[in-house]
């Protein structure tokens, strides 16, 4: 075959992480914390494979202005060990 192109493995050296920086003010629980294990986990990078850490660092700033929906705020019990 001509001009054929062939997939390479992912190998733990070709993994290029970068810093993000997140402000979570104003914003909802739920969501931002699905953006943040995106980028944790890497999936939205190409050459994403399961059995490495292709994840990015993560560095969230104001979290404790994050909103929660609905009635969480008064009816969620957090518990502390």
């Amino acid at each position: 075959m001509k001009n054929a192109q062939m997939t390479t493995a992912t190998k733990a050296q070709d993994i290029k992480r970068t810093w993000h920086l997140i402000d979570a003010k104003g914003m909802v629980l739920g969501r931002i914390s699905v953006e943040i294990a995106k980028l944790l986990m890497g999936k939205s990078k190409p050459y994403f494979v399961k059995n490495l850490d292709c994840g990015d660092y993560v560095v969230v700033i104001n979290a404790k202005n994050v909103k929660l929906t609905g009635t969480k705020s008064s009816t969620k019990t957090y518990y502390r060990h």
